[in-house]
C-alpha cells in the first residue's frame, strides 16, 4: 500500500520529458546551448581559411606555370602552362647565347622592350616576333599573309588606321625596313624596333 502511494504521485518533470537527470529542477542541469558559440566560431574560421587559400596569390609563389582560362588563347605568351596549373605566372629567364632585342614604340611616348630574345641562324622578324609571342612577359600582335606577303596588323592591341595613314612599320638597327618583316633577316645583335605613326 506504500508502495502504491509512493508509486501513483505526481510524475515529475524529468520523468514527463523522458531525459531523468536534465529537468529543470535538477541539480547539475546544463544550459542547451554553451556549445553553439565554439562551433559558430570554428565554421567561421574554417570560411576564413577557405577563402584565403582559394585566392589567386596564395598559389603565386609555387610556381612558374601560369592559369589558362577555359577558351583563353595561349598566343599571348603568358598562358603557357596546363589548365590545371597554379595561377600567376613569373617572367622567363634572360636567354642564353645570341640574342637580338625588340623595341616597340607607340608613338605617343610610351614604349616597351625586350634586351634579349633568343637567336637562332636564319631568323627573321617574323621568328622574332613569335619568340616574343611565347616569352614571359609576351607581346601580342595579330598580321595577314606569311612570308614575303606578311603584313604587320595590330601590335599590343593598337591597330593600324588606315583612315589617319598610321601603320606598324619596323627598323633594323636604325635603318628602315624595306621588305616584309616576314623575310627580313637578323643577325645576333640585331636592335629590332617597331613604330606605329604615318609612313613617311
Amino acid at each position: 500500500m506504500a508502495n502504491q502511494q509512493k508509486n501513483s504521485g505526481t510524475p515529475s518533470p524529468s520523468s514527463e520529458s523522458g531525459d531523468p537527470g536534465n529537468g529543470p529542477g535538477t541539480p547539475g542541469a546544463r544550459p542547451a546551448g554553451p556549445w553553439l558559440l565554439p562551433l559558430l566560431l570554428c565554421v567561421v574560421l574554417a570560411g576564413i581559411l577557405l577563402l584565403l587559400y582559394s585566392r589567386p596569390w596564395a598559389n603565386e609563389s609555387q610556381s612558374g606555370a601560369v592559369r589558362v582560362e577555359e577558351g583563353e588563347s595561349r598566343s599571348d605568351g603568358l598562358a603557357t602552362g596546363s589548365a590545371s596549373a597554379p595561377s600567376g605566372w613569373l617572367p622567363a629567364p634572360r636567354p642564353a647565347g645570341k640574342t637580338v632585342a625588340l623595341s616597340i614604340d607607340f608613338g605617343n611616348g610610351a614604349t616597351r622592350e625586350f634586351a634579349a630574345l633568343p637567336w637562332r641562324d636564319g631568323m627573321t622578324v617574323a621568328d622574332l616576333m613569335e619568340a616574343a609571342r611565347h616569352f614571359r612577359p609576351a607581346v601580342r600582335y595579330t598580321q595577314k599573309g606569311v612570308g614575303a606577303q606578311a603584313f604587320l596588323t595590330a601590335l599590343e592591341g593598337v591597330s593600324q588606321q588606315a583612315d589617319s595613314g598610321k601603320f606598324w612599320f619596323f627598323e633594323i638597327n636604325g635603318k628602315r625596313g624595306i621588305r616584309s618583316f616576314g623575310i627580313q633577316p637578323l643577325l645576333p645583335g640585331d636592335r629590332v624596333l617597331w613604330m606605329f605613326g604615318p609612313q613617311e
